[in-house]
């Protein structure tokens, strides 16, 4: 048994050596770092079909709320940095198209606020970086 033991521990050695490391590109990195310092360690990721902005966004619920909260910011890849964020209660957030998004929030009305709208909507577009009311 032990004539096998040095073969076999020579082979490993040397497959291990080939093995390289993959590492992740530097936008992912920056992005995971700064999502991680905003939401904690669960978050979720939309990219734009070009891939050169990132929605990155988490949804927080209480247990009296019936639509959960989303606290979201946009990140461009090009300038490594945060270009927008923004927190929509009772929302969601998605790409409109490859250089807008579309922002809906949800008010809860009571009996004195019957005037205001049930939901605001907004548009950003990231090229101009101009939010636009609906």
């Amino acid at each position: 048994m032990r004539k096998f033991l040095l073969p076999i521990l020579f082979l490993l050695l040397t497959n291990c050596s080939n093995v390289k490391l993959i590492e992740a590109p530097k936008e992912q990195s920056l992005m995971d770092d700064l999502a991680i310092s905003h939401f904690g360690e669960k978050y979720a990721v939309k990219k734009n079909k070009s891939g050169s902005y990132i929605i990155v966004f988490k949804k927080y619920k209480k247990i009296e709320d019936l639509f959960a909260t989303v606290k979201f910011f946009i990140f461009e890849v090009k300038t490594q940095s945060i270009i927008f964020q923004d927190e929509l209660n009772a929302g969601s957030v998605k790409w409109y198209s490859d250089s807008k998004i579309i922002a809906i929030s949800r008010n809860l009305q009571t009996e004195g606020d019957k005037n205001q709208k049930s939901t605001i909507t907004y548009y950003y577009d990231v090229k101009k970086k101009k939010k636009i009311l609906k």
